[in-house]
């Protein structure tokens, strides 16, 4: 498992086969999507050339970089969003050379 503040993945194991779920204990950073509220959250972002300088979220405002990407973060994950499956196709060529004695 590789986890971080900007994202948690894993390989191997039971991933190796693409036709069978991943098990939910790999679900850590999201509520599952079907178990989320069904009901809108009301934020603000605002950017200054193109970058997020102020969140709004109810009564909360938020302006430092790590607390505005942690607040959203946490809001995602109550909503069940930022799951994505991503498949990895390595291809490896073995290369072989003689090299005159």
């Amino acid at each position: 498992m590789d986890d971080n503040i900007a994202h948690c993945s894993y390989e191997a194991g039971a991933l190796e086969d693409p036709s069978i779920p991943p098990p939910d204990y790999m679900w850590t950073r999201t509520v599952d999507p079907r178990d989320a509220p069904d009901q809108p959250v009301d934020l603000t972002i605002l950017f200054e050339q193109g970058l997020p300088v102020r969140l709004r979220v109810g009564k909360e405002e938020y302006t430092d970089s790590l607390e505005l990407f942690m607040a959203l973060n946490e809001i995602g994950k109550k909503a069940g969003v930022g799951r994505i499956d991503i498949v990895e196709v390595s291809l490896k060529k073995e290369v072989k050379s003689k090299h005159p004695t």
